[in-house]
């Protein structure tokens, strides 16, 4: 009986590893899921209470990540019907060789009736067609500068820094003009350059890079992070006076594959409460 009660055991296990390691590599990668959060302040005026913002990042569109898979990211967003849609950056996977034509109708079809922005990723800062698929979608890419986004005689502010791997960031220029009266949030694709942000003139930093893992196992991935996500890597923590939360983002690189890191859209409200 023991012996029974042992080959059972081990069945169970095998067949528990087998599934993870399924839907590690033919379901995770391409499902994408929706974390909401609200952001609350006294600096957020009735006026923008409820406004809703979108973010997605590293996209890497080419190798991994396909038509479909773009397809259903934009209807996810669209669904929401968010007031502001945010790219972290990475647009393209440095292996691309999909139909960049087919991008940029899918990211054209993206609403935001108060604007669609943009950061440069690492990926992205050298490759003008990354940019170019951007402009022409409609977005306004905040490369070391920010945008005020008025409603109804109040606004916010949105700064976007270019990242710190490969880009040149000017914390500067980025903020000049940014009253810290008003809530801001600051957009920069690797975060460990959330240190030298402005963090008396910040609220929330939105970051990505690190893809969550994609293969997330805590000792492992303390010792082996990416340059730019070495400090701050996963989840949400304050730097400062801000909250930095960093997107596990919608992609993967090289290996498609994703294992306690899910890809994820994260949509923001923000709250006056």
């Amino acid at each position: 009986m023991k012996k029974k009660g042992l080959f059972i055991s081990i069945i169970i296990v095998i067949a528990l590893i087998a599934l993870t390691v399924y839907n590690a590599l033919a379901i995770n990668p391409h499902d994408i899921k929706v974390r909401e959060e609200t952001l609350h302040s006294s600096k957020i005026s009735e006026e923008m209470d409820g406004l809703l913002i979108a973010y997605f990042c590293d996209l890497h569109y080419g190798k991994n990540i396909k038509e479909a898979d773009v397809d259903g990211i934009v209807s996810r967003i669209n669904d929401f019907d968010p007031d502001i849609i945010i790219f972290g950056g990475d647009l393209l996977s440095t292996e691309n060789s999909a139909d960049s034509g087919h991008l940029r109708e899918a990211l054209s079809s993206l609403k935001g009736p108060l604007g669609k922005y943009a950061v440069p990723g690492d990926e992205d800062v050298y490759n003008e067609e990354s940019l170019n698929i951007l402009r022409e979608s409609g977005f306004e890419i905040l490369s070391n500068v920010n945008k005020k986004i008025y409603v109804n005689g109040s606004f916010l502010n949105i700064v976007g820094v270019d990242p710190k791997i490969k880009g040149t960031p000017d914390t500067v220029s980025a903020y000049e003009g940014v009253n810290g009266a008003n809530y801001t949030i600051v957009i920069t694709h690797c975060p460990d350059l959330s240190d030298q942000l402005d963090s008396e003139r910040s609220d929330y930093i939105l970051s990505g890079h690190s893809l969550g893992g994609p293969v997330y196992f805590p000792l492992i991935n303390y010792f082996y992070r990416p340059e730019g996500a070495d400090r701050y890597y996963k989840g949400k923590t304050y730097v400062g006076n801000a909250r930095l939360d960093i997107s596990n983002g919608v992609g993967t690189i090289n290996k498609d594959i994703r294992l306690f890191a899910d890809a994820e859209i994260v949509l923001y409200k923000l709250s006056c409460d």
